[in-house]
Order: C-alpha cells, then sequence, then structure tokens
C-alpha cells in the first residue's frame, strides 16, 4: 500500500494533465463511496432550519372556527383588550369580546397570522367598523365609508356657496380627515351634520354701473326773490363703473369695499340762477286797522262835498291817533306831505303793488324802511283834505292805476257803513 500510495503521489506530481485528470477521478469514486452520507447530513440540516423558523403558538378559535395564531396567552389578551376599548370607545358603552377558544400548535406567529385575528374581532363588533372621520377644529361630527366620499361632501358643501362671481372660497374653521374605528352611527345624515358644523368664507368681485351725479352751480341775483329761482342750464348726471369686492359667509355678506372707480361719462352741472331779495310781503291784504273803525266812503264816483268826485280809494274813520297798519309787508317808497292826501305813506309789495295810506296824524316810518304786515306805520289823523279823522286807503297793482281795494281784502272783518 505505501508503495501503491507513493506510487500515485509520484504519477500525480509527474504526470502534468494526465496527473490531474487521474486526481479527479480519485476524487468522485471516493465522493460516491460516501454519497449516502452526505445526503443524510443534507436532509439534518433542512430539518434544522425548519424547526429554527415554527415553534410552539396558540391556535385561536371563535364559534369553532380557527380564526389565526398568536405568540402565547398574553399577546392574544393584550389584542382583545385594545379591540374592546376600541369598540367599547366607538359604541359608547363598554363591549365585551365573544368566547374565544386556544389550543397549542406547532405552527408560525407570523404577523399577517395576528392581524387576521386582529380584523375578525373587529368584524364581530355591531354597530362600529373603520371609517373616514371628519374632523372639525379637533372635533368628529360625522363620518363617510371612504376617503373619496368625505371629499366629494365636502366639495359639495363649499360649492353650495359658488357663484359666477366668486374668486375664493375657504372653510373657516380646520377641517381634517383621518381613518378610524367608530359607531356607524356617525354615517347617519352625515352631509347635513357636516354642512351645519361647518362655515365657507367666500370672496366675490362685482362690478357696479351707477349714476355719477350733477351738481348745482348758482348765479345770485338781487333783483330776484331768495325763495325764486330759474334753471339757466340742465343737469345731467354721468356715469361710473364700480368694482367691488365682498366677503361672505355661508352666503350672507359681511363686509363689501370699492376696489376701483371708473368714469365713463362725466356730469353735465346744473346752473341756476338764485334770487337773493328778502320776500317781505305775503302775497295775500289785511285791514290797515286795529281798532273800532267804519268804511265812511267807498271807492269809485260820489257826489259834491270835500276832495275829488272820484275817489281812488276807500275811507275808514276811526279815532285820532288809532294805530294805522301795513296791508302787507314791503319797502316804504314814500313817507312825507303829498297834496291833498296830507302826511301819506307809500309802501311797494313783492309783487309791483303800492298801498297808500293818507291823511295821518303821524308817520312811524321812513322811506327805505322794510315793513311787515301787521306793522303799525303811522296814527290815524285828518291832514290835508279831509272832513274828518280817517284813513285814506289806496290799491295800486303792479304800482299803476288804482283800484277798488275791497275785492282784495278779506271779507272777514269788513268794517259796517258808517
Amino acid at each position: 500500500m505505501r508503495q501503491q500510495k507513493r506510487t500515485t503521489e509520484e504519477r500525480i506530481t509527474a504526470g502534468g494533465a494526465a496527473g490531474r485528470r487521474f486526481a479527479w477521478q480519485s476524487f468522485c469514486a471516493k465522493l460516491k463511496k460516501h454519497r449516502r452520507v452526505l445526503a443524510l447530513a443534507a436532509v439534518l440540516a433542512v430539518a434544522l432550519f425548519c424547526v429554527s423558523r415554527v415553534r410552539w403558538t396558540l391556535a385561536v378559535s371563535m364559534d369553532g372556527s380557527l380564526i389565526g395564531y398568536v405568540e402565547d396567552q398574553e399577546r392574544l389578551d393584550a389584542i382583545v383588550d385594545r379591540v374592546s376599548r376600541a369598540a367599547s370607545d366607538a359604541l359608547g358603552y363598554s363591549w365585551k369580546a365573544p368566547t374565544l377558544t386556544c389550543r397549542l400548535a406547532f405552527a408560525p406567529a407570523t404577523a399577517a397570522e395576528e392581524a387576521q385575528v386582529v380584523s375578525t374581532l373587529y368584524q364581530s363588533v355591531e354597530g362600529a367598523c373603520n371609517l373616514e372621520l371628519v374632523y372639525v377644529d379637533g372635533e368628529a361630527v360625522c363620518a363617510f365609508p371612504g376617503q373619496a366620499e368625505a371629499m366629494l361632501a365636502l366639495e359639495e358643501i363649499r360649492a353650495r356657496y359658488l357663484t359666477e362671481e366668486t374668486v375664493s372660497a375657504a372653510f373657516l374653521q380646520e377641517v381634517t380627515l383621518a381613518q378610524g374605528y367608530a359607531s356607524t352611527e356617525l354615517l347617519a345624515d352625515n352631509l347635513e351634520k357636516l354642512a351645519a358644523a361647518i362655515q365657507v368664507e367666500t370672496v366675490e368681485n362685482y362690478t357696479l354701473q351707477e349714476s355719477y351725479p350733477f351738481l348745482t352751480e348758482k348765479e345770485l341775483d338781487e333783483a330776484m326773490f331768495e325763495d325764486e329761482e330759474e334753471v339757466l342750464v340742465e343737469g345731467c348726471d354721468g356715469e361710473i363703473r364700480v368694482d367691488c369686492s365682498r366677503t361672505l359667509v355661508n352666503g350672507e355678506i359681511q363686509e363689501k369695499h370699492v376696489v376701483t372707480q371708473t368714469v365713463l361719462s362725466e356730469p353735465v352741472n346744473q346752473v341756476v340762477r338764485q334770487g337773493t331779495r328778502p320776500r317781505l310781503s305775503t302775497g295775500t291784504y289785511i285791514w290797515p286797522f286795529s281798532e273800532q273803525t267804519w268804511l265812511s266812503s267807498k271807492f269809485g264816483y260820489r257826489g259834491g262835498g270835500v276832495g275829488s268826485s272820484f275817489h281812488r280809494g276807500i275811507d275808514l274813520a276811526g279815532h285820532y291817533g288809532d294805530p294805522v297798519l301795513a296791508a302787507d309787508g314791503g319797502v316804504v317808497i314814500f313817507s312825507g306831505v303829498y297834496s291833498g292826501y296830507g302826511l301819506l305813506i307809500e309802501i311797494q309789495h313783492d309783487n309791483g303793488d303800492v298801498t297808500y295810506y293818507a291823511h295821518n296824524s303821524k308817520n312811524l316810518v321812513e322811506e327805505g324802511d322794510i315793513v311787515y304786515q301787521g306793522d303799525i306805520i303811522a296814527e290815524e289823523g285828518a291832514t290835508g283834505v279831509a272832513t274828518g279823522v280817517h284813513i285814506h286807503f289806496e290799491l295800486h297793482p303792479e304800482g299803476g292805476a288804482a283800484v277798488d281795494p275791497i275785492p282784495y281784502l278779506p271779507e272777514e272783518g269788513t268794517p259796517p257803513r258808517l
């Protein structure tokens, strides 16, 4: 043997390629001889690997059906406690898990198996499930089956307040979505609950076309009375375009303001001539006396006696010194002695009429004085051509010829005929 072995080694060393071939053939021969031992070793290695991956666990059943595997009883108790608390919180009362049976099993307790146990327990809860919860300012107000339905509901509420003029829309509250295990009661009337809890603020831009009012320019005229005016140029409003913005909450306007104003057409200002002359007269006349008086002579032709044959006024007999009143307001244009009138006062009224008051014993006003209806202007007398104490009263419309004044005086208070 030793000689043969040495010979083989010598052959391998000295043989080159032939020697290497001889060595490989020798290795294969030895491997064939021990192949059963090697196969058994491989089987043992695989078995040891599998044993390292599988161990004793709890097989969990509910209502006689296997629902999954968990590591041990402690792990199962933690799962049941977690599901019970979640279900109780969702339902609002204490929820008790169904009875579970367990047995030892030589099986893998993977995360997927444990998840199957958890899922089955959650599915056994009546009135609660995984929902998409909608929180408004941190408070859950309703739920939807999924996120897509919740997003559609939010968009529908927002769209309720959109108009063609809306440029922005946003929720005033903080609105968030989150998946959670909750009572299915949150699904009832979810859209209405959500709409009641949310305020939508919108901003709208809109345009108005408004009139641009004209101004009135006045030209003062001393010849006209202060309550008179004459339009010289008719006014005409212009137009402006007003670009505005307004903020609304749930469709109710909260504030609005003007952004820009553009003049489309300029207004034409009105020009008015305005009088400045004070109006002194009332436009009507009163009897020029305040004490007991008699009508002693009418207007018109009369028989012989003192004075002219045509009487241009009326005579009102009274007592010496009785007050003489202005029949209406105006400006005194004469105060003094005039021919047969004696002491005479002439008053020009606003309408141009002139009234005469003659035969006074004393004039109390001067030329240029302003008097008002009922003012005492003189004392009754008999100066000039007169047969007795009386007031001679004349009326000259617009300063022209004298007319009978009685039709211009009030019927009430007419003095009796002397």
